[in-house]
């Protein structure tokens, strides 16, 4: 699986609660906190399909040193 992270509401920010996926027919995704930006709500965790149209960018290089 290819994974990577999402651009939130399409860019440049980067969402740090949805992973993205490369397939075939498309970008897919899943929002794992809902609404986490606002910071006037408690923070809930969800799970929420994206289904196609996730925007995918792969993640940097990784180093174990």
């Amino acid at each position: 699986m290819d994974l990577g992270r999402n651009l939130k509401r399409g860019g440049p920010e980067i969402s740090i609660d949805f992973l993205a996926w490369r397939r075939a027919d498309g970008e897919m995704g899943v929002d794992l906190g809902f609404d986490y930006d606002n910071y006037g709500t408690t923070l809930v965790l969800y799970w929420g399909e994206a289904g196609l149209g996730a925007t995918y960018t792969p993640y940097g290089p990784v180093s174990c040193q």
